[in-house]
């Protein structure tokens, strides 16, 4: 199995290290950013390797790569654009992404995962669900049944998705909120913590309260 790099050096950086480290599943190596983004030059211990030079020193047949950014506070969206073009740069330099399943998430043995999918400890993710490519669910989330979740989205904790539901492509659905059963998120949607989304929502929406209005 290859060792593994990490993208990143900052607290979502530093909490997958942890669990990667604790459950035992892969040797993480070292972390990368863009030279721009180098604050020292070791994180958690390990080196901090440029992102510009990390075919030179971890040539693609050697490791293997997960992207874990977070987001944003004041730009969440953003965020995930980041990450959607950092994944296909990455992809593009011929490096595989693992996915990281926490052993303490109840998740359906018939599920379809992309590359580079996160899924924390808590979660729960029920039969006939697909998660695309980039995806994060985050600690408690729960994934009803023949729910699909479109590629570079983040599902933050405790957020509720209702049987056969649609999220779309680069959607973030913040803390604790809830989607109604069958609702389709649309691509780019943003849903603010604490909201109730219980009709379909627009391209690029802002979505917050209770019954969530847009903004």
């Amino acid at each position: 199995m290859k060792p593994l790099i990490i993208f990143g050096n900052l607290a979502s950086a530093s909490t997958s290290r942890y669990y990667i480290q604790e459950e035992g599943i892969y040797e993480v190596i070292a972390f990368t950013v863009d030279a721009v983004k180098i604050t020292a030059p070791k994180h958690e211990g390990l080196p901090v390797v440029a992102f510009e030079i990390i075919q030179k020193e971890f040539p693609p047949n050697e490791v293997n790569f997960l992207f874990p950014a977070g987001y944003q506070l004041n730009n969440p969206i953003n965020t995930n654009i980041f990450r959607r073009t950092r994944f296909e740069l990455i992809k593009s330099m011929g490096y595989g992404c693992i996915n990281y399943v926490s052993r303490q998430a109840m998740v359906a043995s018939n599920i379809e995962l992309g590359e580079n999918v996160l899924i924390y400890e808590g979660a729960i993710i029920q039969p006939f669900v697909k998660i695309g490519d980039n995806t994060i669910i985050r600690s408690g989330a729960n994934i009803g049944h023949h729910v699909t979740i479109g590629s570079h989205s983040f599902i933050a904790a405790e957020v509720t998705i209702g049987g056969q539901s649609n999220i779309g492509e680069g959607v973030f659905i913040g803390l604790n909120s809830t989607i109604s059963n069958s609702i389709q998120v649309a691509d780019g949607s943003f849903v603010g913590a604490n909201s109730f989304i219980n009709k379909d929502t627009q391209i690029s929406s802002k979505n917050i309260g209770i019954p969530a209005k847009i903004y």
